[in-house]
């Protein structure tokens, strides 16, 4: 009778020695670390076409037309976010030109841009631009006055593949300049047609 009380006790007892024994795994939480920031280098052409208006004869302004060509190149940066940051530099050749005198207007033109875009899915990225821009206005009697000022716009580009893209820009420049007897002043717009390669 004493032996199986004892053997009565001895089992009751496991199950609260195994609970107090039990060893709980600690939980351990994963840390998930943003991408790193990558960046790349792009190229590109592009072609423009110029509208606007020229001040410097008249208040009222004379309109501005004319195409241009020109190249393209910048540098982007990106992480996990859908942002995308970075700048460019372009120049352009061609004609920015008002309706009079004969010979007045722009050649050629020079960009410089931060951007600031969003990406859309995995190809298509819509963005902004503001920076500034550098000419010389040419008064159609022979002198040519350095013209300077400040550009803004926005653009969209799709990527056709990991690194060819296509896209189209508008970009607004107000321009001015002073050399002692001319001032000119004028506004220079453009829709660009963009093609580019990313590296």
């Amino acid at each position: 009778m004493k032996s199986a009380l004892t053997t009565a006790l001895f089992f009751s007892a496991i199950p609260v020695l195994a609970h107090a024994g039990t060893i709980v795994a600690p939980v351990i939480e994963q840390v998930v670390l943003p991408a790193p920031a990558t960046g790349e280098f792009y190229i590109g052409g592009t072609f423009a076409l110029n509208g606007g208006v020229d001040n410097t004869v008249t208040q009222s302004g004379l309109p501005i037309s004319g195409n241009m060509y020109g190249v393209f190149a910048g540098y982007n940066i990106t992480s996990n976010a859908p942002l995308i940051y970075g700048i460019e530099g372009a120049y352009l050749f061609g004609d920015a030109i008002p309706s009079v005198p004969a010979g007045a207007g722009l050649s050629y033109m020079i960009d410089a841009k931060a951007r600031l875009g969003f990406r859309l899915g995995g190809q298509a990225m819509v963005y902004g631009v503001a920076g500034g821009s550098f000419s010389t206005y040419d008064d159609g009697g022979g002198a040519t006055i350095p013209v300077s000022g400040f550009n803004y716009g926005a653009g969209v580009e799709y990527r056709l593949n990991p690194s060819v893209f296509v896209g189209v820009e508008y970009l607004a420049r107000s321009l001015s300049g002073d050399d002692g007897f001319v001032n000119p002043e004028l506004t220079v717009n453009s829709t660009q047609f963009r093609v580019g390669i990313a590296f």
